[in-house]
Formats: structure tokens, sequence, C-alpha cells
């Protein structure tokens, strides 16, 4: 900014915390783009790291599960000293003789479990893999979270810079016409009233770049919060913004293709035909589990009748158990997994109506904001034209300073209005793909090649 701007406020310390703040929010001699923001995130992001971890440990779920489908086998080593006396009566000459029974006692054995028939076991399983399947679609979700927080910090921050700039010029307009008001005052052609609202106009723009410079340091660090990146030099896009025809092109597509791959409704899904198996597995207590199982056991002095004798036995066969009675408990459990199976068809009905209405809103977002763009562009150009009109007005005679500064603060406005819908939309059409279940890195990669165009 200009020294002699800064010598004009009013107020004390003002050009000191300007300066502060420009070297805030200055940018970085080298600058990187949304998709390399979004790669940097996905390894900085500390809420999906603690994603992800939930993610790799819900996968060992399976494994677990598994594990009672394979046998148990278990050995146990055993060595004890066993101290102890006996006293003996002899019945003919009632005589006691005192006889020591101190041993050593030793077991060695090797165990094996194997389930035949669990249906239980085979249920969990099961569900096991249906849980797998759901940390995977959740993760996606948070992943689609990820690039929805991405997203709008980046694009904030890039509205934002966009606001500074225009701030700037604003100032600097504002300037022009406050050094013209005081030649024409000179000149005897304009009046005090022109310099004071030319004053007022500039302390107010003023105000507004500090008010700006504050917008793109919160942005900024907002964005270093999730991207674990310093906020390089992000240039606000100059130009028009074509985002072109969507694919597919109507709202029915985008409907089909939210309720085929949206994350949440997939978990939503899995839950369901989780609770359909947890309603199986309840019911497996009416049923026998069988198990093969075996051992092998040696034993050297086992009890008092064997001491000093070793023996080895090997055995193997079938164990069925039956349940006949439990009380109440197993009807009970399936009571409860049916109405846990309805909650969850209920979600899912209640997830989908979400994910439609969602895709809805910024398939709509995107379409209008189109038209939208093209509108604000109008406006803009329109603006400039009344601007150069009423200068040309103002050197004929019949227009005043002040009808200029009206003119500049129209414009100002107007640009400030298409720097936010261009905006609006890129972020509706971001959203827009992510709800309708494309993955999020297609469609950061999408709106990045647009910023890049735009640029």
């Amino acid at each position: 900014m200009p020294l002699s701007v800064m010598r004009e406020w009013p107020w004390h310390g003002a050009a000191a915390a300007l300066a502060s703040l420009l070297l805030l929010v200055a940018p970085a001699a080298r600058g990187y783009g949304l998709i390399e923001a979004f790669e940097s995130a996905l390894a900085a992001d500390t809420r999906y790291a603690a994603a992800r971890a939930e993610r790799d440990a819900a996968l060992q779920a399976l494994p677990i599960a598994r594990a009672g489908l394979r046998p148990l086998i278990s050995a146990s080593i055993s060595d004890a000293k066993v101290q102890g006396g006996r006293d003996i009566r002899n019945p003919t000459t009632g005589q006691q003789v005192d006889e020591s029974l101190d041993y050593f006692s030793r077991a060695r054995s090797i165990s094996l479990r194997q389930t035949i028939y669990d249906r239980d076991v085979f249920r969990a399983v099961d569900r096991a893999e249906l849980q797998v399947a759901y940390a995977e679609a959740a993760f996606e979700g948070r992943t689609k979270e990820l690039a929805n927080r991405l997203g709008g910090s980046y694009l904030d921050l890039m509205y934002a810079l966009d606001g500074l700039t225009l701030a700037r010029s604003q100032v600097q307009s504002f300037e022009g016409q406050l050094e013209v008001a005081r030649r024409r005052f000179e000149g005897g052609e304009g009046t005090r009233t022109e310099i004071a609202e030319a004053g007022s106009r500039l302390d107010s723009a003023q105000a507004d770049l500090l008010e700006a410079l504050d917008r793109v340091a919160v942005a900024r660090r907002s964005l270093q919060d999730i991207t674990g990146m310093d906020s390089a030099a992000i240039r606000p896009p100059a130009g028009r913004l074509v985002i072109g025809a969507l694919d597919p092109p109507t709202l029915d597509d985008w409907l089909a293709s939210a309720e085929a791959s949206s994350p949440e409704v997939q978990v939503r899904r899995l839950a369901t035909q989780v609770a359909r198996i947890d309603v199986e597995r309840a019911r497996s207590g009416h049923y026998p589990r069988v198990e093969l199982v075996g051992s092998i056991s040696r034993t050297s002095s086992d009890t008092l009748s064997t001491v000093n004798t070793d023996s080895t036995l090997r055995t193997i066969g079938l164990q069925i158990s039956i349940p006949i009675y439990a009380g109440g408990r197993v009807d009970a459990g399936v009571t409860q997994a049916v109405a846990n199976l309805q909650r969850s068809e209920a979600e899912l009905a209640a997830e989908l109506d979400t994910q439609r209405i969602e895709v809805r809103r910024q398939y709509l977002a995107v379409t209008s904001g189109i038209a939208r763009i093209a509108a604000r562009e109008k406006a803009v150009e329109s603006s400039e034209l009344a601007l150069e009109g009423t200068r040309a007005g103002l050197r004929a005679g019949i227009r005043s300073n002040v009808d200029v500064l009206d003119a500049q603060q129209r414009l100002f406005i107007a640009r400030r209005d298409l720097a936010e819908v261009r905006y609006v939309a890129l972020l509706s059409l971001m959203r827009l793909q992510l709800a309708a279940g494309r993955p999020p890195l297609n469609a950061v990669t999408q709106v990045d090649a647009l910023l890049r165009a735009w640029q």
C-alpha cells in the first residue's frame, strides 16, 4: 500500500498493524494446487489419521473370527514334589510303622479341539467379512469428509485472497478520487464536501482492507491445519470460469449414483446386513455344536496309587453339545436382534433420503451457479462501463466526484459478488460429486483442473 495512504490514517499504530498483517499473509515463493493439498492432507490431517487407525483395527475382525474355524492346540507341563507320610499298624503285633510318601509327580499333555459344526462360529465369520467391508466404507466416508473440509478451506482462502486484491484495488481507487477531489477544490471546481466524502470512503476502504487481511490470515491457518503445509502462494484466479456441462447431465443419474455408491449409504446398507447376521447368530443358541477333541498325555507318579509308574494315554473323539434350556436367554436375544435389524433398516432409509436431498441441493447449486456466474460477469461489465461514463461526466462537468465514488463502490461490490458465486459453484461441484459417491480423488482432481484452467 502507498505510504501516503498510511500517513493519512487517523488512528495511531495502524501503519504498523497493517505492515505486520501484510507480512503474515504475504505469499511464499512457490505455491501448490488443490491436488497437492489433498495429497498432503491425507498424510497430515489428525482426524483422518485417527480414522485410518480405526479402519486398521476393524480389519482384524476377520482373522479373529476365522480363528474359531481353526484347530485350537494347547500344551501343559506339570512338575510337582509331593510330601507326605503314612502310619501303618501291624494287626498281629500292634506295632505302628511310619512310611514316607515323598515323591515327584510329572505330567505332559497336548490337546486339540477342532470345530466341526457350530452355527454361531460360521455366522461370526460371515459377520466379520461384513465388518471389514463396513470399515472400508466408513473410511471412504472419512476420506470424503476430508475432501469436503479441504475443498471448503482451500476455496475459502482463494476467496479471501480475491477479496484482498479487491480491497487493495478499492483503496487505490479511492486514493485517486481523494486526490482528484483536492485538485478540483484547489482549481475552484470542487467542494469541501467532495473531499470529505472521498476521505470517508477511503477510511472505510482501509478498514475493509484490514478485515480482508484478517480473513486471509485465518484462512491460511485453517488450510495449514488440514494439510500440514505452509500456506504458499495461491493466486486468486482471473478471467472466466467455465464449468461446462455436468456429466451425467440429469439429476436422476446423480441420484442413482448416490444410491449405489455413496459411502454413507454403503455403511448403512452393510450395517443392515450385519444386523441380519446377528439375528441368525442369536438363533444359533438353539443348534447343537460338534467338535473333534483329542489329546496325548504322559504322566509319572500321577497319584498315590501310581507312584513310580509311568503312563501314556491317547484319546480322540467327537464332543456334541445340545442346548436344552437356557432360561429364555436365546429367545430374548433373538427378539433383541430383530429389533436392532428393524432399526438398521430405518436408518438405511433415512440415510438414503439424506443423500438424495444433498445431491439435489448441490446439483441445483451447480446448475444455478453457472447461470449466476454469467449474470455476475455481465454485472461487472456493466459496472465498468458505468464507471467510465461517470468519469467522463465528471470531466464534462455534469457529474460530481461523489457520483464517481458511488460508481466505484458499485463496481467493487459487483466484482466481490462475482468472486463469491465462482467459489460457491466450484465448491458445490465438488460436493455434488462426493455426495454422488465419486471417489474423492476424482472430485478433487476435476476441481483442481478447473482452477488451473481458470488461472
